[in-house]
């Protein structure tokens, strides 16, 4: 029973280090650390607001493209 458990939370950790988003400019896949609320595309330099939803908060979605000249 432990070793399952001990293979599941394995499991869990490397998906949440894994989180990717497909870039909307250039299709790349752009890798982003659980919680972060901006990204950049290595491919093309494209940034983007990223927003976290689901059970804990673990499914992240590009919510947008910052609006040059506001600080968020």
């Amino acid at each position: 029973m432990t070793e399952k458990k001990n293979t599941e939370n394995e499991s869990k950790r490397m998906r949440e280090q894994q989180i990717t988003l497909r870039c909307l400019n250039c299709f790349e896949r752009i890798r982003i650390k659980t919680g972060a609320e901006k990204v950049t595309c290595a491919g093309c330099g494209e940034d983007y607001i990223v927003g976290w939803r689901g059970k804990g908060k673990k499914q992240a979605k590009i919510l947008g493209v910052p609006i040059p000249g506001r600080h968020t």
